[in-house]
């Protein structure tokens, strides 16, 4: 098992922050603004803050990815901070 982790600031266009690999992920994601309406938004490549989950100010959520998976992120607005820690669940 390896464990990742990051502080990730993003832009307005999708990101990857958690690659696909050959392994299931555990991942943990934490938007660490604290003002109000700073969202981080979550999905596929083709996220836009229209289509996608967004994470609250001071929000945490965690999810598995299958193997091969990718996650991605963007900001709303320009510059907000995701913290980003997950682990491989080798097989």
């Amino acid at each position: 098992m390896t464990l990742y982790n990051a502080a990730i600031t993003l832009g307005t266009a999708a990101q990857v922050v958690v690659p696909g690999g050959t392994s299931p992920v555990k991942v943990y994601l934490h938007n660490m603004e604290h003002a109000s309406n700073r969202f981080i938004h979550l999905g596929g490549s083709g996220i836009t803050t229209a289509n996608s989950l967004h994470l609250d100010p001071s929000a945490t959520v965690n999810l598995v990815l299958n193997r091969t998976e990718a996650l991605y992120a963007l900001s709303d607005p320009n510059g907000c901070v995701l913290g980003v820690l997950y682990q491989t669940m080798d097989e």
